[in-house]
């Protein structure tokens, strides 16, 4: 081919495009790295080199340096290497070892003279690790996000003051007096995420009086509340979540300190309950979360898991909303309660606005008895105007299944999907019964059926 028709050839540029970045556009990149691997950018030429030090997020775990010395003597070096003026924006911190305990609040407090924002503390030991943190950190006045996971915290004896915390988790933490777990959210007056995981008490630690949780529920507080979760078997007084948007419980039974009070914004709500021998324990459980979606007048999305609840034949009435899920676990269920698919079609009918529903069976053996099923005398509201999607998991080919489902269909004149999960462990028989769903008639012309 002649040179006057041949392509020319394109360079290859040599010019490093990155290092020409701003130093703010480079540290930002910088900061999503664990600060270890961003010290090592150092090494690619004398533009980067003290680039890892002006990083405003530092993160460090102990798990990628050879020994807890260097992991301490590399912080140490990072805290002091840098400019005074800098602030620090948010610091993790990550450790398995128990001698971080003489070091880690000197961390604390150095972060605490530059401005910290972020404080994710967490300490993995095996072992029950106590640490008293310096008082300066309970009255923070920059802190916006403060984590904290598995260490004990002491008895607080310093006022408490967070006026810039807006988001708060705590995740397997014990504390050695009960009034210290409130100390934390009611002293964060902007607080809007809230989550609580495994709280714990020590053994022996002083619980809190409800002369004391009386008084206190009197108080206005977390009026910017949006998301709260809480998963415990420590009690928790459900007056701190008053004014959240959405909420996630997760209990085993409530003490007179769960007193229901009104939640004024909540529109998104799922409870679920540790035991299966709940009943035994708690006979008033259902009268209990009767009356938490009675003091929630805006609930939209609602999901429920925990044994059958047999014992709650009175539904309320769910004005707002348009999701429900309902997972339901334990053995023998439809011996134990019979009547789930009448209890089902009355929640149906106290939904005139629901639009999506799910219902999920976890448990591993329904028993041999079959469930009750009669078609009802008049058709759910939301049947008629509402429903669009429909998802019925851990099917297993019952007579009163399909035919919940055939009824489900036959009614939802603006269904769009039934999708059918079946359960993992039925036999072939049952495959076919379920596969017999495609024959039946359908009063939406848009609804397709889906099978998994």
């Amino acid at each position: 081919m002649s040179s006057s028709t041949s392509q020319p050839q394109r360079s290859i540029p040599t010019e490093d495009r990155i290092s020409i970045l701003p130093d703010s556009i480079l540290c930002r990149i910088l900061s999503f790295l664990p600060t270890k691997l961003s010290a090592t950018t150092s090494i690619l030429s004398k533009r980067w080199k003290p680039l890892w030090l002006s990083l405003l997020h530092l993160d460090f775990d102990v798990q990628s340096f050879i020994d807890f010395n260097t992991f301490r003597h590399v912080v140490y070096s990072v805290m002091l290497s840098r400019e005074v003026t800098l602030p620090i924006k948010s610091l993790r911190l990550k450790s398995c070892s128990e001698h971080v305990v003489n070091d880690i609040n000197g961390f604390i407090n150095a972060a605490m003279q530059r401005g910290i924002e972020y404080l994710d503390l967490e300490i993995t030991t095996g072992k029950d690790f106590e640490l008293t943190l310096t008082p300066n950190i309970f009255s923070c006045k920059t802190l916006t996000v403060l984590k904290l996971k598995n260490l004990t915290v002491n008895k607080i004896l310093t006022q408490v003051h967070f006026p810039l915390l807006k988001i708060l988790h705590l995740d397997k933490v014990r504390f050695s007096c009960y009034e210290d777990i409130f100390k934390f959210p009611l002293s964060s007056p902007i607080l809007e995420d809230f989550s609580v995981n495994d709280l714990q008490l020590r053994p022996g630690g002083k619980f809190i009086s409800e002369k004391f949780i009386s008084e206190t529920s009197k108080v206005k507080c977390l009026t910017n509340l949006v998301k709260a979760s809480y998963s415990a078997r420590q009690n928790i007084p459900l007056f701190l979540f008053t004014w959240a948007h959405i909420l996630r419980i997760k209990l085993r039974c409530p003490h007179p300190f769960y007193k229901v009070h009104s939640l004024h914004n909540l529109t998104q709500l799922e409870l679920t309950f540790f035991s299966n021998n709940m009943d035994n324990i708690w006979s008033g459980k259902w009268k209990w979360m009767l009356e938490v979606l009675q003091h929630s007048p805006k609930l939209q999305h609602l999901t429920i898991h925990q044994r059958c609840p047999h014992l709650f034949y009175k539904v309320h009435t769910f004005h707002n909303l348009t999701q429900l899920e309902l997972i339901f676990f334990g053995d023998n269920m439809d011996n134990i309660w019979c009547g789930k698919w009448k209890w089902m079609l009355e929640v149906l009918q106290h939904s005139p606005k629901l639009q999506h529903l799910t219902i999920h069976q976890e448990e591993e053996n329904v028993g041999t008895y079959e469930a009750i099923w009669e078609d009802p005398e008049i058709v759910p509201q939301c049947l008629s105007s509402q429903l669009n999607t429909c998802l019925f998991r851990g099917c297993r080919g019952k007579k009163s299944e399909l035919q919940f489902v055939e009824y489900v269909m036959q009614n939802s004149k603006v269904l769009r999907t039934m999708t059918i999960h079946s359960a993992s462990s039925i036999d072939s028989n049952a495959k076919r019964q379920i596969k017999k769903l495609t024959v039946y008639r359908r009063s939406s012309s848009c609804c397709k059926l889906i099978f998994d």
